[in-house]
């Protein structure tokens, strides 16, 4: 049984005693306008009991620092968030999801250089495309930033580096704890909100559905030919 679905298992068991969970209001900042030139497409994903976020490092400029300092040669950057431990381990067992979702743990940021365009890359399943406001945007590059956990120097804290699926990925200490109700999710869903997307409470325990809502929204927003 992986992560996500231990989680998705104890989120519906969850979601029966949480009260007032409604989701954020939609700002201004989204829908965006489908004739707006200024408008930036990027990629949510939902794999191997995670979910993330793909950026083009050409409409990031400066706003992330870390593409720059360590992932200067890529230019599709995945970004997730969730259990340290986890991610630091080679071998994933039921154990350690669980014990992740009830006792609460430190937190990494996982950055991870897709190898080609990530619509090429990963099946339609595990991919959908969002159309952001270019402000909508940099509030969720914003988010992104301020998500790394600093040294006593301001420094980013880089634990672990390797290669996934062709590309290179590290692992950095990250701000926050990991626990049921505060998953990889929800801090995808909590970046997209900066961006005005609102996000439901079920989404927030199901990759799978947070998914879904991703692409209903777009091809609603831009039906596919």
């Amino acid at each position: 049984m992986t992560e996500r679905t231990v989680t998705a298992f104890i989120g519906a068991i969850l979601l029966g005693l949480l009260t007032g969970c409604t989701s954020m209001p939609v700002s201004d900042l989204y829908p965006p306008s489908p004739q707006s030139s200024d408008n930036v497409t990027i990629f949510f994903v939902a794999y191997e009991s995670h979910t993330g976020i793909i950026v083009n490092r050409e409409h990031v400029g400066s706003r992330l620092p870390v593409l720059r300092d360590d992932f200067e040669d890529w230019r599709y950057l995945e970004f997730g968030w969730g259990d340290l431990g986890w991610y630091n381990s080679e071998e994933h067992t039921f154990g350690m999801g669980f014990t992740a979702l009830f006792v609460p743990t430190e937190s990494g940021l996982w950055v991870w250089s897709a190898p080609t365009e990530p619509d090429k890359f990963f099946a339609p399943e595990y991919i959908a495309e969002l159309t952001l406001s270019r402000q909508g945007f940099y509030n969720m590059l914003e988010f992104i930033n301020d998500s790394f956990a600093l040294d006593q120097e301001l420094k980013r804290q880089k634990l672990r580096e390797g290669t996934f699926k062709k590309g290179a990925f590290k692992i950095y200490r990250a701000k926050g704890a990991y626990h049921a109700f505060h998953n990889c999710n929800h801090w995808t869903a909590e970046a997209l909100e900066k961006a005005g997307f609102s996000v439901g409470s079920f989404e927030r325990y199901s990759g799978d559905s947070f998914l879904q809502t991703v692409k209903s929204r777009q091809n609603k927003l831009f039906p596919p030919h």
